[in-house]
């Protein structure tokens, strides 16, 4: 009976691991297209209204949901609390130190070069970058959604089947 118990908490655990994986995955795809929705209204602010970017900043965190939301709250901290940092360093810490958006290398790589742009050059030169931004963004979420498909599944049966495995291994 114990040996029951034992495996059934196995193939549990493992199960468990398994569509973790696969939720890591689904929350990528998740994180990107919070992004790219969250810089098409940042371009139409800067654009449109020229928003100042403290008051952007506070404004999207405001309408995005978590993981972005947490990005631009970050930054925003990262802005007014230490006055020496400038815009572009505080947006460059943001994408790096928000992690929950479970974001590439190379995804918060474009993501930082965008901060280098923002707040620095005429409207032109912003709207250029946020859209350039954007169109790397589509690409790595297009990928991320292909991965999520072809590996979202992949991660829950292998997470099952180890724990089977281990289990009839125990019994």
């Amino acid at each position: 009976m114990l040996k029951i118990v034992g495996a059934m908490m196995v193939i549990s655990c493992c199960s468990i691991i398994g569509m973790g994986f696969a939720a890591e995955l689904k929350n990528r795809v998740k994180s990107l297209t919070g992004l790219i929705s969250a810089l098409t209204i940042m371009k139409s602010e800067i654009c449109d209204l020229l928003t100042p970017m403290p008051e952007l900043l506070r404004l999207i965190a405001e309408q995005s949901s978590i993981p972005v939301k947490t990005f631009f709250e970050n930054c925003l901290a990262f802005l007014t609390e230490g006055r020496t940092v400038s815009f572009s360093k505080a947006w460059e810490y943001a994408a790096r130190e928000t992690v929950s958006m479970q974001l590439t290398p190379d995804e918060v790589s474009a993501l930082s070069e965008l901060g280098l742009s923002l707040g620095r050059y005429d409207i032109d030169e912003q709207k250029t970058a946020l859209t350039r931004t954007i169109n790397k963004l589509e690409i790595y979420m297009a990928r991320a959604e292909e991965e999520k498909r072809r590996k979202g599944k992949v991660c829950a049966a292998m997470g099952v089947s180890t724990g089977l495995m281990i289990a009839i291994i125990m019994v």
